[in-house]
């Protein structure tokens, strides 16, 4: 038998879709030499082909040991290896690769891209910019771009993206830009790119959903649920698009739909597993009366403000009510209605109960609607009161309207950027006439510089949310952008102006300056993206003497 011609003819079966025929040819040929590289090889790509992973792993592993060296295989078994999460061997294959064949470009980008996710920054920024001396590839400079992105050297990672693209204009270096734009708050610039990503696959479900949650948070609200509904069609079963849509659903006030489209986060990639080892099933509308359920604190601080509040509801139902919850927010979390108890997600011991469930999925067991927010009685978060009296007699020689600001958001967050007001905006209200400022930030961006001298900084005694919530209770106004603040402030029924920008979070809804969960709060918006000048100097005109006396009264 003449292996080579033999394989050749295997090879042109499997060109043409041919599989069964091809494997015939390849496992004849191993039956008469089993250490064959060239058909261990092929069978092994005929095996991933077909989605045999597993088997095409084991194939190229044995075409390596029995001395197949080309280029291909060694690219083939390590992206192999690195989709069964064998970080290790994938870097072994790429490193036996790159010492027979120094100066391959692909090796040396997998090499690139391998060290950067598994955080070796310094070493894959190394590696990829010896692939780009070796040969000016589009991969390379995306990767290239992605590694110092990681390493927060924004600038020079965006001139990678953009040579990435211009070598090689394709759907993937539009997306990769798409997304660094996303993060860096310039959606609109990210919107483009994802719309060109979609001229080379219009079917592309990862850049649709993109797209979709890029447009919701530029305030383009019905391109978004056009674009998400798109996706859907395509694909009915994919979890990201359906918990997205939910954002521009929940923003436009259809709360049915949108609480059901948001419990597909569940089934996402990205939903963080439970902070809990819990054997209990998920409430799923079972009668409750007489049995525990435990309410597990969700994302942000501010999630957990805003949704504890349905706990009075269960309680209502007659179950008792605990609460687990991050560390911080325990002790303010102790006296809302309907709690028994709290405990903290380090805890080790999880109390005997019946059903758990998620914050955020209350509203969609409860058929919360707009209209069935009144229902909840405001304040239903409280300070401890010894903490306040402390904080009374601190504000006794402070006798001017006292205002607590909140400027920066979680900068871990991805659209802080856009819900962020510099400091140095806030100028309009340094010199106001009988106010004095008082910053609720317990930490600040380090190039932000000091505080101005208008501006008494309590950061360091915010040990925890009971001391903002005792401070609040102090103050006369607190005024707060899109975070934690402003929820704690409208949950204890203080007085609160939250800064949102045009495009604000599908809490707050859209046109209008109340808001339906937080009845003490007024909403203020931006006119135009990223501008806070004129909303700042709008807040300044707006704290005027006798606006001042109204909030007194």
């Amino acid at each position: 038998m003449n292996f080579s011609d033999r394989l050749s003819e295997g090879f042109q079966h499997q060109q043409n879709g041919r599989y069964q025929q091809a494997k015939e040819i390849y496992e004849e040929v191993l039956s008469g030499d089993p250490e064959n590289p060239e058909a261990l090889y092929l069978i092994g790509m005929l095996a991933l082909q077909t989605g045999f992973v597993q088997p095409a792993t084991q194939y190229l592993i044995h075409a390596l040991n029995f001395g197949n060296t080309q280029p291909d295989l060694f690219a083939n078994l390590a992206m192999m290896l690195r989709a069964q999460n064998n970080i290790t061997d994938a870097h072994k294959v790429l490193l036996h690769g790159l010492s027979i064949i120094p100066d391959d470009v692909i090796l040396m980008t997998m090499l690139g891209t391998l060290l950067r996710d598994t955080h070796h920054y310094d070493k894959s920024l190394k590696a990829l910019q010896h692939a780009i001396e070796l040969e000016e590839a589009s991969p390379s400079h995306l990767e290239l771009a992605r590694t110092l992105q990681a390493m927060d050297r924004q600038d020079q990672a965006e001139i990678h993206f953009k040579k990435s693209i211009s070598l090689e204009p394709n759907g993937t270096n539009n997306y990769f830009y798409g997304l660094f734009l996303a993060y860096a708050g310039q959606n609109e610039a990210a919107i483009e790119q994802f719309k060109k990503a979609l001229t080379y696959d219009p079917n592309s479900q990862i850049v649709l959903h993109n797209l979709g949650f890029n447009l919701y948070t530029h305030g383009q609200r019905d391109e978004s649920l056009e674009t998400f509904l798109h996706c859907l069609k395509i694909n009915p079963n994919n979890s990201d698009a359906h918990a997205l849509y939910a954002f521009p659903l929940l923003l436009s006030g259809q709360y049915e739909q949108g609480w059901k489209e948001y419990e597909w986060r569940f089934k996402t990639l990205s939903f963080p597993p439970p902070p809990l080892t819990l054997e209990s099933p998920v409430w799923k509308k079972e009668p409750i009366k007489d049995k525990t359920i435990l309410l597990l604190g969700e994302q942000g601080y501010g999630d957990t403000f805003q949704f504890v509040r349905f706990a009075d509801q269960l309680s209502a139902m007659g179950a008792k009510v605990l609460v687990a919850a991050p560390d911080p927010v325990l002790g303010i979390l102790k006296g809302v209605p309907g709690v028994d108890d709290v405990f903290s997600f380090s805890e080790t011991n999880v109390p005997d109960h019946d059903y758990h469930i998620y914050m955020m999925s209350l509203p969609e067991r409860l058929g919360i609607t707009l209209p069935s927010l009144s229902k909840t009685t405001i304040p239903y978060l409280f300070a401890d009161q010894q903490l306040c009296k402390t904080w009374k007699d601190f504000f006794t020689s402070h006798k001017k309207f006292n205002i607590g600001i909140v400027w920066n958001g979680n900068p871990d967050q991805r659209t802080n950027k856009k819900r962020s007001c510099p400091l140095s905006a806030l100028s309009p209200l340094f010199d106001l006439e009988d106010v004095q400022l008082f910053s609720l930030a317990k930490t600040r961006p380090q190039d932000e510089g000091p505080l101005p001298d208008q501006m008494i900084d309590l950061g360091e005694h915010l040990h925890s949310f009971s001391d903002t919530a005792a401070i609040m209770q102090n103050l006369d106004l607190v005024i707060s952008v899109c975070t934690s603040t402003a929820h704690l402030a409208g949950a204890l029924g203080r007085p609160v102006w939250v800064l949102l920008a045009a495009s604000a979070d599908w809490r707050w809804l859209l046109d209008r300056d109340d808001s339906p969960w937080y009845p003490t709060a007024r909403l203020m918006r931006q006119e135009t993206l990223h501008d806070w000048d004129h909303l700042i100097q709008k807040v300044a005109k707006d704290l005027s003497l006798q606006e001042r006396q109204k909030l007194l009264s």
